[in-house]
């Protein structure tokens, strides 16, 4: 099943929602590991759950420049591509 498409935006420091879109589709909340009162990481989890569709398509990006270099002889480092490879992976539920 595919996601929602962005662009995604933070809306009211904690809510994530389609830009144009009046409601939200997720609310960063606190848990264990992050006291409710930590407000800076609820807001930087918001930023970064709303940049995941643009980080996605950048690492998809990614792993076709990293393949037609390696296709054209350009010896790679191949870090950054396992973590684009495990990061889309992980985004559509096959890791």
């Amino acid at each position: 099943m595919p996601h929602t498409p962005g662009p995604l935006r933070v809306r009211d420091r904690f809510y994530i929602g389609v830009e144009g879109d009046p409601f939200s589709l997720a609310e960063v909340k606190s848990c264990n590991t992050v006291p409710a009162s930590d407000v800076e990481t609820h807001e930087a989890n918001a930023r970064l759950f709303a940049a995941a569709p643009e980080l996605l398509a950048a690492c998809k990006m990614a792993i076709k420049v990293m393949d037609l270099a390696s296709e054209n002889g350009f010896a790679l480092n191949m870090e950054p591509y396992f973590l684009c490879r495990n990061a889309i992976q992980k985004a559509e539920g096959t890791a």
